[in-house]
């Protein structure tokens, strides 16, 4: 199965994104034009997925790169959020570009003056703020002093606040801006959109000079000239007494998509799935060779293709989640997220072709055992070749990491081993796509996704997870592979849905289990399935470092802890003891 009706999802509806925008800019009483002003809207599948951005910055009168600072960022976020993943979610996109224009704007400032072409003050400041329109919600950042206010029903919001401070004599001083510091703070917001949003993104020349009802009577008469409007806008500002530069970018919601359940369900059975296959069948191009495996969610083929002789293995849904269109969805996403990767570790997932009928994958073959039955083989292994499978398989979570889609199912039968020790990751239907989990053209889950005794806590109590989830299962694997049990009792975690009290996870030492796992690596464990996820490892190499030798500071932390939380088990075995004997002592006197 391609990843075209994953495509169709996020961008099929009978209603579509529309935005109408019209700006205008000029220098006023200036010399030169230190704003900027631009509208992003790329081609059709593009705008879907990323959709329609805009922006407006105004250079800092002091800086004398001013002009060339307002414009570089206005291109340059355009240029990086278009081409950025298509995997990662809007606000880290927003998040990763300003930082990426920060950083080059602020380095300018230390090359010019080791080259003593300027002072070193920067020279590259500007404000910037913008709103991502993408399906049917608004994204807001802002650094600076221009100003974003929306018109909602006759009502009039400022949803920015000016980053200055204000100085003796009415002055005021720009707190933040791009390419003043390393470190850049960044508002951000995020809402949903409403048909009819008028959205007025303008410098401080025009909204200092202008009352709420002069940006609200334009709203009214503008319709969708609003390239006239806000010149209209500008032009009163200019009348007003407006010294600055002046510039003025008007954005109006004409539709948003509102793509119905009923709508997805045709889109996602528009494929029939292919009956029960056998050796020598045929299903499009693909000779069957044997099955390689069953089960009740799928079914798995080793397949040669006819007109190249290779082999791949093609995966089939089973017919008894026809009518699942979760699961259907997710055996689509699969397909989707296998052809956004490509990683030594994680299996791929080819496209099919353009023409064909059936649901099914395409998929790498993978000559080898799951780590499951590896597991079965080697029940005792030694501590190095459970960190090699370990540092694999935290490689592919990396490459997921990387793009925002969190796996949400690892477990030793969802990895496979091939004869030379190698991992690949397989089985994508639970992954969370940052993506297109903003889209509103998907089927919600209302049930956690993953693996019972491997599923995160966070995620059965209220149905959360990122890449921290994967962390925690990744920490039981290799608890399981150590150990051959499981840090938390058999099956007991499927009784903590919706309970957010982390309390009741009780963490058994894996020295109970062997007794040659050092201290420091039953703490390394520990950690690593902290049933809390704030108190997990933040990153995947300080799992695997901490794996391979002590970190004294993990050891020292533990040994601070009050006695209950270091060995509860103990402490109420303990607690029981001291009782009883009180009890006791009181009956005997």
């Amino acid at each position: 199965m391609s990843t075209e009706i994953t495509d169709k999802l996020l961008t099929a509806s009978r209603r579509k994104l529309k935005i109408h925008a019209g700006g205008y800019s000029c220098a006023g009483e200036k010399e030169r034009n230190e704003d900027s002003f631009l509208v992003g809207s790329p081609d059709k599948p593009s705008r879907s997925t990323k959709g329609i951005v805009g922006l407006i910055a105004d250079g800092v009168s002091h800086a004398k790169q001013a002009a060339r600072a307002s414009q570089f960022s206005t291109v340059e976020f355009s240029h990086n959020y278009y081409d950025s993943p298509k995997t990662w979610s809007t606000q880290r996109i927003i998040s990763d570009s300003l930082n990426r224009i920060n950083s080059q704007l602020f380095n300018k400032k230390n090359t010019e003056a080791s080259s003593k072409q300027l002072t070193n003050k920067p020279q590259w400041l500007t404000t910037l703020s913008g709103i991502v329109f993408k399906s049917a919600t608004a994204h807001l950042f802002h650094v600076g002093d221009s100003q974003i206010a929306r018109i909602r029903n006759g009502e009039y919001q400022v949803l920015t606040t000016a980053h200055n401070q204000s100085l003796a004599g009415g002055r005021s001083i720009l707190t933040r801006a791009i390419g003043a510091d390393s470190h850049l703070q960044v508002d951000y917001q995020s809402f949903d959109l409403e048909v009819g949003d008028f959205f007025i993104l303008t410098t401080d020349g025009v909204y200092e000079l202008l009352e709420s009802e002069d940006f609200v009577n334009a709203s009214k008469a503008a319709e969708n000239k609003l390239t006239q409007a806000s010149q209209l806008l500008v032009n009163k500002a200019s009348e007003n007494g407006s010294r600055d530069n002046l510039s003025c970018l008007l954005m109006k919601v004409t539709d948003i998509p509102n793509l119905q359940p009923n709508e997805i369900r045709k889109l996602l059975l528009k494929k029939a799935i292919p009956p029960a296959l056998k050796e020598g069948d045929r299903l499009e191009g693909y000779r069957i060779i044997r099955a390689l495996h069953e089960s009740s969610r799928s079914h798995l083929y080793l397949a040669e293709e006819e007109s190249s002789g290779s082999y791949f293995t093609i995966k089939v849904p089973s017919v008894n989640f026809s009518e699942d269109e979760i699961y259907l969805q997710g055996f689509i996403r699969e397909a989707w997220v296998g052809s956004q990767i490509n990683h030594p570790a994680i299996m791929k997932v080819y496209p099919a072709k353009s023409d064909c009928k059936f649901l099914y994958h395409v998929c790498e073959y993978i000559q080898g055992q799951t780590l499951r039955q590896w597991m079965y083989d080697h029940p005792n292994p030694d501590f190095d070749s459970v960190r090699q499978i370990i540092t694999q398989v935290a490689s592919a979570l990396r490459a997921f990491k990387k793009l925002d889609i969190v796996h949400r199912d690892i477990k030793p039968e969802n990895i496979m081993m091939d004869q030379n020790g190698l991992i690949k990751l397989i089985d994508y239907g639970t992954a969370s796509i940052a993506a297109l989990d903003e889209q509103i053209n998907r089927l919600t889950e209302d049930v956690p996704m993953g693996t019972v005794n491997y599923i995160a806590p966070e995620t059965l109590a209220n149905l959360s997870s990122d890449y921290r989830s994967d962390l925690f299962s990744l920490g039981i694997i290799t608890y399981e592979l150590l150990t051959g049990e499981r840090p938390y009792p058999k099956n007991s975690n499927q009784h903590y849905h919706k309970n957010s009290d982390f309390s009741q996870w009780q963490y058994q030492s894996s020295l109970d289990f062997r007794s040659d796992i050092p201290f420091w690596m039953d703490l390394t464990l520990r950690r690593a399935v902290e049933p809390n996820p704030l108190n997990r490892y933040e990153h995947y190499s300080e799992f695997l470092t901490d794996l391979s030798k002590p970190n004294l500071t993990t050891e020292q932390s533990f040994n601070e802890r009050p006695f209950i939380e270091r060995d509860p088990v103990l402490f109420w075995k303990l607690t029981s003891a001291v009782l009883a004997i009180g009890l006791v002592l009181a009956l005997l006197n």
